[in-house]
C-alpha cells in the first residue's frame, strides 16, 4: 500500500492570472475547445449534442433584446419554492404532494405565471398576472375570492393560508428553467457553433442580471418551506452554488464576443452599462466570489468548493485591486473555510462516505469532491494521491445491498426503497483512470456508462472494456461491515433471489440524521420488505409537533419511557460473522439513552431455508427505564392482519399519545405515577401571539411554554386530584444564567416559593420543593414572585409523590412520536402472536412472529407515511409493550425486555409453522433460546451476552447445550443437517457435538501507518481464516471494528493488514501544549458539521512523524487530554518536515487496545 500523502502541490499557474481584465476564455481555454472540436469531428453523438444545444437556444434567439431584458425578473419580485407548505393546492390540499412530489406543479413557458395542479387539473391564479410587483414583504396578498394573485400570493380568508402561485412560477419556471437554463444553453451553443447570435442573447441576460445582482436577498424575497429568512441570492444559500456556477461558465463562454458586437454594446449603453464586462466582473462575479468566501452562499459539502473553483478559473485574476485573486481563492479552498485538506482527513468517514447520516446527502459529498478534484489541477493543486479519494468511489459499491438497493437511512429514500447511491460515471470513471481498481471498471460496465460528454472526459471506454475482459466476473456483494459509517450488512443469494439485511449503528449527527440507532432494513423478493420512512416530505411540518425529534417510533427500534432516542451519537459493532447459510450481526447503542438504560443491544441473523429464501431472526435486548415499546412496520401492502389474540376496539379519539392528543398535536409531558399540569390551558393567560409585549401584562404563550416579565402575575392550572399529604412539586424553568427568579406555587391553600439562581448554563432545568397538603387539591396557582432574568419561562409543572427524586422521570411525550399513531387497538397476546402484511394481487407477504413472553401488550396503529408519489395514505405499525407494574417499587431494578421476532417474506402461505422460546434454568436473564419450526425441520438457536456461560436448553427434543455468543443447530427427520457456532467453544445436540477453539483475542502491540497494518499478540489461529473477518478493537473508552484483508504471522506477533481502509481518523496542527496538564490544543474544532463523529475519547493522538502516540482521555473544546504522556510535549509534537506546521494525527487504534476476532464454525451434513 502506498504511504498516505498529505502534502499537496500548490504550484501557481501564472498563465491563468493576467494583470488586466481578461479578453479571452479562461475556463473554456484553447486546450479544452480543441478537444471539443475533435470530438465533434469524430463522433456522431457529439454532432447530435451540438444540434441539441442549438435547439435549446432557439427560443431565446427569437426574442428581441428588449424582450430578453424585460424577461429577467427584478430582485424585488417575490419568489417561492412552495405554493403553500404542507397544503400546496387550495382544492386538493396535500394530496398534490402525495401524487406528484415535493415540487408538484405543472409549469409551462407558454402559459406564463400559471401553475396547474396535476391532481385536480385546476390552473392558478384565476387572473393574468402583469409583471412585475416589487412591493415585497411590505405588500399584501390578494384576498379576492377566486384565487387572484397579483404577484404576492393569494390569501384564503377561510383558513388563513397564503398561496404563492405567481412567485412559485417565477422561481421554478422563469428563474430556474428559463433564465438559468437559457444562460447555460446560449453559452454552450455559442461555444459549439461560434454563431454570434447566441453570445449576443446570452450577454443581454447576463448584463441585466449583473446590473441588479447586488440587490438579490433571498431571505426577504423568497417563501421557503413555510418561512422567510433563509440566506442566499436568487436561490437559497445551497442552490445559489449551482446558479453561480451556471452564470460564471456562461460569462466565460461568451466573454470574447463583447468586443466583437457593437450592436450589443449600443443596446447595453441605453441601459446605463458603458462597460458591461466590467459590471459583470465587478458587480456579479466578484460578488458571487465574495458570498462564497464569506459564507453567505454555502451548499451541501463540496458544492461551494466546486463553485469557488469555477469562479477562480473564470475570474482568472491576480490583481487584488480588481477583486478576488486566484491565489486568494486557492488558499481559501485548501487552507481556509473551503477546508478541502481538512475535510479529506476529518470530514469523510473512513469508508469514503461524506460525514452525514443520510446516504443520499453523504454521497453528494463524494460526487462534489470528485468534481473539485478534477478542477483543482487547473489551479495548481492535486489531491488524487489522498487515499480518501479512492474510497469515495468504493462506497458506491460497498453501500449497495441485494444487488440494486441502498439503505434508506435518515433523510434518504423512502418506503418504496431507493437505488444505489454514489454510482455514476463521474465517480467510478475517474477512480478507475487513477487507481485501476477492476471493481470500478465492472461498475461502469454494469451501469452501461458511456464517456460521451463534450466538455468532460471521465474515463476511457476502451481501457474499461479491456479491464472487464481481463476479469469477466460480475460484481458480488458479501456480508460486510462499513465500520466508519456504522452499518453492518448481511447478504445471501444471487441474482433475482438476493436477500439482504442492514443494521445501522453509526453516527447520525453529521446532518440529515434521524434518532434511529440500531434500526433494521430488509430486502427480499426484489423489493424492500422492511422499508424505512426515509426522506421527509414536506421537509418542514407546521402541523406536526416536533417531528424531527420524535422519529424513533417510525424506525425499527425500541422506544424507552415514551422518549425517542436522546441524541445522535454512534453505537458500536460487537460481532459480524458469515457462513454459507447463516449471516450474523450484533451491535449496541446504550449511548442513545444515556442514564436511562444499561443495555440496548440488537442481534440479527439472516438464516437461509433454501438457496432462494431466508428468514430474519431478530433479538432486541433492553434493560432500564419503566416502559419499552418495540416498534415495527411492514411493507406498504394493503392487507394487514394480526393473529394470536383478539384486538380490542379502535380507540375513538386521539392518538397513542393519549385520547386527548390529536394527530400531530403536542403531547403534554408526563411522568409515570406523577401528575402533569397542562400549562397551555391555564386560566389567566393573556390571549395573543406577540409574547414580548404581552409578557409585560401577565403570563403569555410562547411556543410550548408560558412566560412573563410581570411580578405578581398569576395563572390557575387545573389538576387531576392531588391527595393530601406530602408531595413534591417540580417546575421545568428556563435559566438565562443571569439574574434570579422566584416562582410561587400554591396548592390546597399551601404556598411554596421556588427560587432560580444562575446555574452556569443557559437552558431548561428543574427546580422543586416539598409541600404538605392538609387536604386534597384540584388546582395549582403559579405566581411570578420576583422577575430578575429576562423572563420567567416555564414549560412543565408536575406534582410527584417521589420526594427523594431531584428530577422527575419525565416521559417527554413530544419526543415519543406517539402523536403520529392513530386508530389505536390493543391486545394481550395469549401466546405467540404474529402480524402479516400482504399484497393480494400476487400473494407476496411478510409475516412477523413473536413468541410468547416477549411482549405483555400488543398495540396496532395506523400512521401516515411521507408524502411521496406512490406511497399509500396509511401504513400499519405494531408495537410490543412491556412496562413495570409499579414504577416506584420497580424503578431500581430497571425493566428487562428481550424482544424476539422472526420475520419471513413469503409468496403464498408462510413456510415457518411456529416459533417458541426455549427455557434454561441456569441461564442469565439476558440469554435467549429459540426454536423456529418449518414443517419437519427445526432451527434451534442460542444467543448469549456471555459466551463462556454454558446453557442447557429445555424443549429441544434432545439435550441441547451451548457455550457461545451465538449458535444454531438445524434438525430434520434424519438428524442434524447443519450447525453454526460463533464466538463459542461448545455445541451439543444429542450425540452431535462441536468443540471450536476460542475466538482469538489479546492486545494490539504496534501500528504500521505506512502499511496500514497492526501487530497483535500472537494467537493460535490459521492466518488464512482471518481474511475478510471483522476484528473488534478498543478499550474502556472506545470501540471500533475493521475488516482484515490479510493476516501474516511474524516473530513479533500476528500482523493484520487492513488494506486501504485507513485507521487514521483525523489530522490537524498543534497550536499549544501543556505538559503539566497533559493537553495538546488543536488549530481547529474537533466536532461539528463536517468534522466526523467527534468521538475521539479513547482514540489515540500521534505526533507528526507518528513516532509517539497517547490515548485521548478527554476533550475540552479544542484541547485533547492525553494519558501516559511523559516528557515535554513540545519536544514530542514537533514540526518534523519543516513546513511550518506541527501536525498531529488521530488514530482509531493504538497499542494496548484489545482485539477480538469472533471465530466461526460451520457444519453441513454431507460436506
Amino acid at each position: 500500500m502506498k504511504k498516505a500523502v498529505i502534502g499537496m502541490s500548490l504550484a501557481i499557474l501564472t498563465s491563468l492570472t493576467p494583470g488586466h481584465a481578461k479578453e479571452k476564455h479562461t475556463f473554456y481555454d484553447g486546450a479544452t475547445m480543441a478537444r471539443v472540436r475533435e470530438k465533434i469531428a469524430r463522433h456522431d453523438w457529439a454532432k447530435a449534442q451540438v444540434e441539441s444545444a442549438k435547439a435549446a437556444a432557439a427560443w431565446y434567439v427569437k426574442m428581441t433584446d428588449q424582450e430578453l431584458w424585460d424577461f429577467v425578473p427584478p430582485p424585488e419580485q417575490m419568489r417561492a419554492i412552495n405554493v403553500c407548505i404542507a397544503h400546496d393546492c387550495p382544492v386538493c390540499g396535500d394530496e398534490i404532494t402525495r401524487k406528484a412530489g415535493h415540487y408538484p406543479w405543472i409549469l409551462n413557458r407558454d402559459r406564463p405565471f400559471k401553475v396547474k395542479c396535476p391532481v385536480c387539473s385546476n390552473e392558478f391564479p384565476s387572473n393574468d398576472f402583469q409583471p412585475w410587483n416589487t412591493a415585497g414583504l411590505d405588500g399584501k396578498p390578494d384576498e379576492t375570492p377566486g384565487y387572484v394573485d397579483k404577484g404576492l400570493g393569494w390569501l384564503d380568508k377561510k383558513d388563513g393560508r397564503r398561496y404563492w402561485f405567481v412567485p412559485y412560477y417565477i422561481f421554478w419556471q422563469r428563474w430556474s428553467k428559463d433564465v438559468m437554463g437559457g444562460l447555460r444553453d446560449l453559452g454552450q451553443a455559442y461555444l459549439l457553433t461560434d454563431d454570434p447570435v447566441y453570445a449576443h442573447k446570452c450577454a443581454v441576460m447576463l448584463a441585466k442580471l449583473a446590473s441588479e445582482y447586488e440587490r438579490f436577498d433571498y431571505a426577504k424575497q423568497c417563501y421557503h418551506e413555510g418561512v422567510f429568512g433563509i440566506g442566499g441570492r436568487i436561490s437559497d444559500h445551497i442552490w445559489s452554488c449551482g446558479n453561480n456556477t451556471t452564470v460564471a461558465l456562461a460569462s466565460d463562454a461568451i466573454w470574447p464576443a463583447f468586443g466583437k458586437d457593437p450592436e450589443l454594446l449600443a443596446f447595453l449603453k441605453t441601459k446605463g452599462l458603458d462597460d458591461p464586462r466590467g459590471v459583470i466582473q465587478a458587480k456579479m462575479l466578484n460578488v458571487m466570489a465574495d458570498d462564497i468566501l464569506k459564507g453567505r452562499v454555502s451548499g451541501n459539502m463540496g458544492m461551494h468548493q466546486q463553485t469557488a473553483c469555477h469562479l477562480a478559473l473564470v475570474l482568472a485574476n491576480d490583481d487584488p485591486a480588481k477583486g478576488h485573486t486566484t491565489q486568494e481563492m486557492r488558499d481559501w479552498l485548501m487552507k481556509g473555510n473551503g477546508r478541502i485538506e481538512d475535510l479529506l482527513w476529518n470530514g469523510f468517514f473512513r469508508d469514503g462516505l461524506g460525514g452525514e447520516s443520510s446516504p443520499g446527502y453523504a454521497s453528494s459529498w463524494c460526487t462534489n469532491f470528485y468534481a473539485v478534484a478534477r478542477l483543482l489541477p487547473r489551479l495548481g493543486v492535486d489531491i488524487w494521491s489522498n487515499p480518501r479519494l479512492k474510497k469515495m468511489a468504493d462506497i458506491g459499491l460497498d453501500l449497495t445491498v441485494a444487488g440494486k438497493w441502498s439503505p434508506d437511512i435518515g433523510d434518504s429514500g423512502g418506503i418504496r426503497g431507493s437505488g444505489p447511491i454514489a454510482r455514476a460515471p463521474e465517480l467510478q470513471g475517474p477512480a478507475f483512470m487513477h487507481y485501476k481498481d477492476p471493481r470500478h471498471a465492472k461498475a461502469l460496465k454494469a451501469m452501461g456508462a458511456r464517456s460521451q460528454d463534450l466538455f468532460e472526459e471521465y474515463f476511457d471506454e476502451d481501457e474499461v472494456a479491456r479491464a472487464c475482459a481481463a476479469d469477466p466476473t460480475e460484481l458480488e456483494w458479501m456480508t460486510r461491515n462499513i465500520g466508519g459509517y456504522g452499518l453492518a450488512a448481511l447478504e445471501s443469494g444471487r441474482g433475482d433471489s438476493r436477500r439482504a439485511v442492514t443494521l445501522y449503528y453509526g453516527f447520525a449527527g453529521g446532518g440529515h440524521g434521524h434518532h434511529d440507532r440500531l434500526t433494521l432494513q430488509m430486502w427480499s423478493n426484489g423489493l424492500p420488505i422492511l422499508p424505512d420512512d426515509g426522506y421527509p416530505f414536506p421537509f418542514r411540518r407546521p402541523e406536526f409537533h416536533a417531528w424531527r425529534s420524535s422519529d424513533t417510533v417510525r424506525h425499527y427500534g425500541v422506544v424507552v419511557d415514551e422518549c425517542g432516542q436522546q441524541n445522535l451519537k454512534a453505537g458500536h459493532l460487537n460481532t459480524l460473522a458469515a457462513t454459507p447459510e447463516l449471516q450474523l450481526m450484533d451491535a449496541s447503542a446504550e449511548v442513545a439513552y444515556p442514564g436511562m438504560v444499561s443495555l440496548y443491544r440488537r442481534t440479527s441473523a439472516l438464516i437461509d431455508v433454501s438457496p432462494a429464501k431466508s428468514y430474519l431472526l431478530d433479538i432486541f435486548r433492553v434493560r432500564g427505564g419503566g416502559q419499552h415499546d418495540w416498534c415495527f412496520h411492514g411493507p406498504p401492502f394493503p392487507e394487514f392482519t394480526v393473529a394470536g389474540g383478539t384486538l380490542g376496539a379502535v380507540q375513538e379519539k386521539g392518538t397513542l399519545a393519549g385520547e386527548n392528543v390529536p394527530y400531530g398535536a403536542k403531547p403534554p409531558p408526563s411522568a409515570r405515577g406523577d401528575i402533569t399540569l397542562n400549562l397551555l390551558k391555564a386560566e389567566g393567560l393573556i390571549p395573543g401571539t406577540d409574547y414580548g409585549p404581552l409578557s409585560l401584562k401577565g403570563w403569555a404563550v410562547f411556543g410550548d411554554c408560558i412566560l412573563t416579565r410581570t411580578p405578581s402575575a398569576a395563572v390557575k392550572i387545573a389538576s387531576a386530584p392531588i391527595p393530601a399529604g406530602k408531595v413534591k412539586v417540580f417546575i421545568h424553568i428556563y435559566d438565562y444564567d443571569k439574574g434570579s427568579n422566584t416562582v410561587d406555587l400554591t396548592l390546597g391553600g399551601v404556598t411554596t416559593s421556588l427560587p432560580l439562581q444562575p446555574g452556569g448554563k443557559v437552558g431548561y432545568r428543574w427546580i422543586s420543593g416539598i409541600v404538605e397538603l392538609p387536604a386534597p387539591a384540584a388546582e395549582v396557582i403559579m405566581t411570578a414572585k420576583a422577575v430578575g432574568q429576562e423572563f420567567i419561562q416555564v414549560n412543565a409543572v408536575l406534582v410527584s409523590r417521589k420526594l427523594e427524586d431531584s428530577e422527575p422521570a419525565v416521559s417527554a411525550g413530544s419526543d415519543s412520536g406517539f402523536h403520529g399513531l392513530y386508530n389505536v387497538r390493543r391486545m394481550t397476546p395469549a401466546g405467540a402472536w404474529s402480524a402479516t402484511w400482504r399484497r393480494p394481487e400476487d400473494g407476496l407477504a411478510l409475516t412477523m412472529t413473536m413468541p410468547a413472553g416477549c411482549a405483555r401488550e400488543v398495540i396496532t396503529a395506523d400512521a401516515s407515511p411521507e408524502l411521496q408519489p406512490g406511497n399509500p395514505s396509511v401504513i400499519q405499525y405494531v408495537l410490543g409493550r412491556n412496562r413495570v407494574p409499579d414504577p416506584q417499587a420497580d424503578a431500581a431494578a430497571g425493566l428487562l425486555s428481550k424482544y424476539v421476532a422472526v420475520v419471513e417474506p413469503h409468496n403464498g402461505p408462510a413456510e415457518l409453522t411456529g416459533v417458541e422460546c426455549l427455557q434454561a434454568a441456569d441461564a442469565t436473564p439476558e440469554t435467549v433460546g429459540v426454536a423456529v419450526h418449518r414443517g419437519a425441520v427445526t432451527d434451534f438457536i442460542h444467543s448469549s451476552l456471555n459466551p463462556a456461560e454454558t446453557c442447557d436448553w429445555q424443549g429441544a427434543g434432545q439435550a441441547f447445550a451451548v457455550a457461545a455468543e451465538f449458535a444454531m443447530v438445524t434438525v430434520d427427520a434424519t438428524g442434524v443437517r447443519r450447525a453454526v457456532v460463533v464466538n463459542g467453544t461448545r455445541l451439543q445436540y444429542g450425540e452431535f457435538s462441536l468443540a471450536p477453539a476460542p475466538s482469538p483475542k489479546g492486545k494490539v502491540l504496534a501500528l504500521n501507518f505506512d502499511r496500514n497494518s497492526l501487530t497483535v499478540e500472537a494467537a493460535s489461529i490459521a492466518p488464512e481464516s482471518c481474511r475478510d473477518s471483522v476484528v473488534i478493537l478498543g478499550n474502556a473508552l472506545h470501540q471500533t471494528s475493521y475488516t482484515i484483508r490479510e493476516a501474516k504471522p511474524t516473530a513479533d506477533g500476528l500482523v493484520l493488514d487492513l488494506g486501504d481502509m485507513l485507521y487514521v481518523a483525523g489530522m490537524g496542527a498543534v497550536i499549544a501544549t501543556d505538559t503539566a496538564a497533559n493537553t495538546v490544543t488543536a488549530d481547529r474544532d474537533l466536532s461539528g458539521y463536517g468534522r466526523g463523529d467527534g468521538a475521539h475519547v479513547g482514540r489515540w493522538l500521534y505526533n507528526e512523524d507518528k513516532s509517539k502516540g497517547f490515548r485521548i482521555t478527554a476533550l475540552h473544546g479544542r484541547s485533547l487530554v492525553l494519558d501516559g504522556a511523559s516528557g515535554n510535549l513540545d519536544d514530542i509534537f514537533t514540526d518534523a518536515d519543516g513546513d511550518g506546521r506541527r501536525l498531529y494525527w488521530i488514530s482509531d487504534i493504538g497499542p494496548g487496545d484489545t482485539y477480538r476476532i469472533p471465530a466461526v464454525t460451520y457444519y453441513a451434513r454431507g460436506q
